[in-house]
């Protein structure tokens, strides 16, 4: 699997356009990660995140989205990243972030 951190962002609120579901503030800040993943493998495999448990097939990519909330004190910060999910494991990448 293949991760490309296409932005980061950090905000306070995440906002919602659905009328079922309410925006989000905190006196922390949210980090918003925008990323796509493509899967090299030779069968499908599940992307984590805002994908998850939603099936990559082999040579395909998809684009998704993840937030974290973090202490406002942090200044830099990096994600870890697996070509595995759950007990399948796999080679895990760190990406700083910022």
């Amino acid at each position: 699997m293949d991760y490309v951190i296409a932005s980061v962002q950090e905000t306070n609120e995440i906002k919602s356009d659905n009328e079922f579901i309410e925006s989000k503030t905190t006196s922390e800040k949210y980090m918003v990660i925008d990323y796509t993943v493509k899967n090299h493998d030779e069968k499908a495999r599940m992307a984590d995140g805002n994908l998850f448990l939603e099936e990559v097939n082999p040579g395909l990519s998809r684009e998704g989205q993840i937030v974290f909330e973090i202490p406002a004190s942090v200044e830099n910060y990096s994600l870890e990243v697996s070509s595995g999910l759950g007990w399948s494991g796999g080679e895990v990448k760190s990406v700083t972030l910022k």
